[in-house]
């Protein structure tokens, strides 16, 4: 079991972003609506460990680096998302349900991104 949860996607994203940084898995996404957790019991140690790790190495983790601009891209649920996303000064759309964000500011790119969501999900969540 312990292997599986070492193998989201979501952990191997961020070891490629932040390898030092201390990472605690403890649920997996098994869709839009589920998702399979760990036992709360298991999880708070596993969290409490992966905090009193993370405190020891401090010295040792660098922030992540980005050459910039930075490009993120979303793949969404249906197209209309996509399109409704294009109204959104700097989003670009390489694909049918796919959008590329790209800003040289990180918090720019991530305010873009916070738009572009809650101006989308709107049309998932009727």
């Amino acid at each position: 079991m312990q292997v599986l949860w070492l193998q989201c996607a979501i952990y191997q994203e961020a070891q490629k972003i932040a390898p030092d940084a201390e990472k605690v898995v403890v649920k997996h996404s098994l869709g839009r609506f589920a998702a399979a957790h760990i036992h709360p019991m298991v999880a708070c140690e596993m969290l409490r460990k992966g905090a009193a790790d993370a405190v020891r190495r401090v010295n040792g983790m660098h922030p992540p680096e980005f050459t910039k601009p930075v490009a993120l891209e979303v793949t969404f649920l249906v197209t209309d998302m996509a399109k409704i996303a294009l109204g959104i000064r700097g989003v670009e759309r390489v694909g049918a349900r796919t959008i590329v964000l790209r800003d040289e500011n990180l918090l720019e790119l991530y305010q873009m991104f916070v738009t572009v969501v809650t101006l989308t999900r709107a049309l998932v969540d009727r």
